[in-house]
């Protein structure tokens, strides 16, 4: 696409529509899609995909929904060219079907320490922590 399309970013998003429904429609109810872009078209991906799939109240029985976003750290660098804004990081947009579950793995506390006595307890034992 020409950078001087005025139509660029619906050009775009007609092509990224086609392609995530057939994502969705092929995932199964437990699936989750995993989209990683730019900080260039992450609102409007957002909006899509919020669209498509749902919004922020997340999956539940009966639908797919947005589980969150996180963005990712891409360099560590200064600032890019002539504006004073680093531009080192993207995101990843996180949406799950209904029978998601993340499960993750067990935390292993023997990982953490407590170096300096603190009476709340090691430094991965967060209950301990919160409770103090």
């Amino acid at each position: 696409m020409d950078k001087d399309d005025r139509w660029k970013h619906s050009r775009w998003l007609t092509f990224m529509e086609d392609r995530l429904i057939l994502i969705r429609d092929l995932l199964r109810d437990d699936g989750v899609c995993l989209i990683h872009i730019s900080e260039e078209e992450v609102a409007y991906l957002t909006v899509l995909c919020d669209r498509l799939f749902g919004d922020l109240r997340g999956p539940t029985e009966a639908r797919w929904g947005r589980l969150g976003s996180f963005t990712w750290r891409t360099r560590g660098g200064a600032q890019d060219g002539e504006t004073l804004f680093s531009q080192d990081h993207e995101y990843v947009l996180c949406y799950a079907g209904p029978q998601f579950m993340f499960t993750g793995l067990a935390k292993d506390e023997g990982l953490y320490s407590n170096p300096d006595s603190d009476p709340r307890g090691a430094c991965g034992d967060r209950a301990q922590r919160a409770a103090a």
